[in-house]
C-alpha cells in the first residue's frame, strides 16, 4: 500500500506543478472544476444518494454554482463572502469535533442526513475551488505552498504516528490518527514554512502573519480529514473512491485541501479587515 501511495504521488506531483505554473488562470480554474467534479461525485455516495439521476443532478447543481462564482470572481463582496462563510463553517466543524457531537450525524433521519451531507459537500467543494483560483490568479506560488503544507502535514503525521503514536486523536472517528502524528505533521509543516520564508521575498513585517496563517491552515486541514471520516462512517464507506491507486478517491486526497485552501485565503482576508 505504501509503495502504491508513493508511486502515485510521484506520478501526480509533476502534473500538479505543471498545472500550477504553466496553465493560465481560466484553464487552471477549469481543470480544478473537473477534479472537484470527481470529488463531488464521490461525496454524493457519502451523502447516500443512491440513484444515478440524483447523483448527476447534485454534480450539475454544483457546476452551476461554480459557473456563477466564476462570473462573479471580480466582485470582491461575493468572493469575500464565500471565504468568510468557509472560515465560519470550519470553526463550526472544529467545535463539533472537539465536543464529540458529530456522531449524531449517523442518527439523522434519511432526509436530514441527505440535507446536511449535501450542504456540507457544497461548503467543501465551492470554497476550495474559489480559494485555489484566487491564489493562482494573485500569486501562483501560493497554490504550491498550500499543497506542500498539506503534503508535509500528511507525511509527518503518517510517519510520526507509526513510530510514536500512542494517544489517539479521535478513536471513534479515525482510530489510526494520534496526537503524536499531529505533532509530527505540524513540525514538518513548520519546516516547510521556514524554508518558504527563507527562499521567498516575503517582507519581514509580513512574515509573522504569514507563518500564523499558514500554520492555522495546517491545523484546520487535520479536521478536513476527520470530517470526511465522519461521513464515511455514517455511510458505511471505507474509501470515497478508487480513482488513485493506494490513495482511494479524489475526496480522500483532497479532504485536507478542502480545509487548508479556504482557511489560508480567509486568514489573509481577515487579517486585512482587522489591520
Amino acid at each position: 500500500m505504501l509503495e502504491k501511495r508513493i508511486l502515485t504521488a510521484l506520478l501526480l506531483l509533476p502534473l500538479v506543478i505543471l498545472a500550477i505554473f504553466y496553465l493560465p488562470n481560466p484553464a487552471f480554474a477549469l481543470l480544478w472544476a473537473v477534479v472537484l467534479n470527481f470529488a463531488a461525485w464521490e461525496w454524493s455516495a457519502l451523502a447516500r444518494l443512491n440513484s444515478l439521476l440524483a447523483r448527476l443532478a447534485w454534480v450539475l447543481v454544483l457546476d452551476l454554482v461554480l459557473v456563477a462564482v466564476w462570473f462573479s470572481i471580480n466582485v470582491n463582496t461575493v468572493t469575500d463572502a464565500v471565504m468568510l462563510v468557509a472560515a465560519a463553517f470550519w470553526a463550526v466543524v472544529i467545535i463539533a469535533l472537539l465536543f464529540d457531537i458529530t456522531h449524531r450525524v449517523s442518527a439523522l433521519s434519511a432526509l436530514a442526513y441527505h440535507t446536511v451531507s449535501l450542504v456540507v459537500g457544497a461548503l467543501l467543494i465551492v470554497p476550495t475551488w474559489l480559494a485555489l483560483v484566487l491564489l493562482h490568479d494573485s500569486q501562483t506560488s501560493s497554490v504550491l505552498l498550500v499543497f506542500c503544507l498539506v503534503w508535509a502535514a500528511d507525511s509527518g503525521a503518517y510517519f510520526a504516528g507509526r513510530r510514536f503514536g500512542k494517544h489517539k486523536l479521535a478513536p471513534a472517528i479515525s482510530p489510526g490518527k494520534s496526537w503524536e502524528g499531529v505533532l509530527g505533521g505540524l513540525l514538518l509543516s513548520l519546516v516547510v514554512v521556514g524554508f518558504w520564508v527563507l527562499l521567498t521575498d516575503i517582507p519581514s513585517a509580513e512574515q509573522v502573519a504569514f507563518i500564523i496563517i499558514a500554520m492555522l491552515a495546517v491545523m484546520v486541514s487535520i479536521y478536513g480529514d476527520l470530517l470526511e471520516s465522519v461521513f464515511k462512517r455514517a455511510s458505511g464507506i471505507k474509501d470515497s473512491g478508487q480513482l488513485l491507486p493506494g490513495h482511494g478517491g479524489a475526496m480522500d486526497r483532497l479532504d485536507s485541501i478542502t480545509a487548508a485552501a479556504p482557511v489560508f485565503v480567509a486568514g489573509y482576508l481577515i487579517k486585512d479587515m482587522l489591520l
